[in-house]
């Protein structure tokens, strides 16, 4: 019989293919725990090759796929730059931290994608990038519309320096409300919400 994999944070849930899309979120009301920006849920079924995605519990198709850079920036103390803020659009949902950096322009790479935005969100300019230590894809909502996001991630030790927030965008003033370094034992002790999930294992093996 064919089944469906019912996917909450990366875990599958089998069901089997003919029971119903209800059946399904209420599978998710059940077992997601999944919030902020990483809310999601995939349903996919193996025998028509369709997705129906799952954005806080309600099935949604999505408006577009993003392609981009995160940039782990390490000072010399081990500590790792941060940004907070949440979505304009839905201040209910709360704030979160995350990495420096953004989507691809037309024809970027990763790699320059990376550089372009951490100059532009921090003033620093990055002379020695490394390797992709990290891919993930995952689904969220932001600013009124619904993504699949396809995300690099690169490692960059550096001397601690002040963020310049003079390459901010719009849509950067209106989200992010603060920034800070956090120590390696503050990513492991705290109850906020930091993304990606595993943030501070990704520090130690690169530290």
């Amino acid at each position: 019989r064919h089944q469906t994999a019912l996917w909450a944070d990366g875990v599958p849930w089998l069901l089997r293919h003919d029971q119903r899309i209800r059946s399904a979120r209420q599978a998710t009301a059940r077992k997601c725990r999944c919030s902020g920006a990483d809310a999601r849920v995939t349903l996919a079924c193996n025998r028509r090759r369709h997705r129906v995605h799952y954005v806080g519990g309600v099935g949604r198709s999505i408006d577009e796929r993003r392609r981009s850079s995160k940039v782990v920036i390490l000072d010399g103390d081990g500590a790792v730059l941060l940004f907070c803020g949440g979505d304009p659009a839905r201040p209910e949902a709360g704030v979160w931290w995350f990495l420096p950096g953004g989507g691809l322009d037309a024809a970027e790479s990763f790699e320059e994608a990376a550089v372009r935005e951490v100059h532009e969100e921090t003033g620093y300019v990055i002379d020695d990038l490394g390797p992709i230590v990290l891919r993930r894809e995952f689904d969220f909502q932001f600013n009124g519309r619904r993504w699949r996001a396809d995300e690099a991630y690169f490692i960059v030790k550096t001397t601690r320096f002040d963020v310049r927030s003079d390459g901010w965008d719009d849509i950067e003033r209106q989200s992010i409300v603060q920034h800070r370094w956090w120590s390696l034992d503050e990513l492991v002790g705290t109850q906020e919400t930091v993304h990606p999930e595993g943030l501070a294992e990704l520090v130690v093996r690169h530290r």
